[in-house]
């Protein structure tokens, strides 16, 4: 429901994904649950989306990508954040959780189950937290990890979006497959698209 809402105003106001060059369609890409929803919501939002890809090499100009790009917040809808839960991950997405400071609509994705590692981190902690309570929403995998987060953390807008996989799916699957044909066997990725 969340990126529907988000997909129904696309035309009137850019959509900027915020994102590791492994999540984005390209050369480093990497299958996973996490990677397949992120080129979804790419996929999506593709007429009228600016994707930014910060590494170490270009976090600069990443940074100066989105800065340019939010100048005009009135031509932009949200910011779509696929969040890291390391240290040096929260520096990298600093810039974008800044931005819900500001006025901007800022919607993270968490696709993981340690988001608390970062809130409890000495250095860290209170800031991330303080950042992430501003956040227009926090996406978590499963009914299971919002509800353990936003009992600890309250002030999370915290939200579910599925991206995993039933344990009882796996029943009778062969593990030797690679993980792209597991996933495409599964009907995660179409199998007429190449990944």
């Amino acid at each position: 429901l969340v990126l529907l809402s988000l997909k129904k105003n696309r035309k009137m106001k850019k959509f900027i994904i915020w994102c590791s060059p492994i999540d984005s369609p390209g050369p480093k890409f990497k299958i996973t649950g996490q990677g397949l929803m992120t080129c979804h919501v790419i996929r999506q939002f593709s007429s009228n989306s600016l994707v930014i890809c910060p590494t170490t090499l270009n976090l600069v100009h990443s940074i100066f990508k989105l800065l340019l790009a939010t100048l005009f917040a009135d031509r932009v809808q949200s910011v779509y954040l696929v969040a890291s839960r390391t240290f040096y991950g929260f520096f990298r997405d600093l810039p974008v959780l800044l931005l819900s400071l500001f006025g901007i609509r800022v919607v993270a994705h968490i696709h993981g189950s340690d988001l608390d590692t970062l809130f409890t981190n000495i250095i860290i902690g209170k800031p991330a937290y303080f950042l992430y309570s501003r956040l227009a929403c926090v996406i978590f995998p499963s009914n299971y990890e919002c509800a353990r987060i936003a009992s600890v953390y309250p002030n999370l807008r915290a939200r579910v979006i599925g991206n995993f996989i039933p344990t009882t799916v796996h029943l009778g699957k062969s593990m030797d497959v690679s993980r792209k044909d597991f996933l495409r066997s599964l009907g995660c990725v179409d199998m007429n698209v190449p990944v």
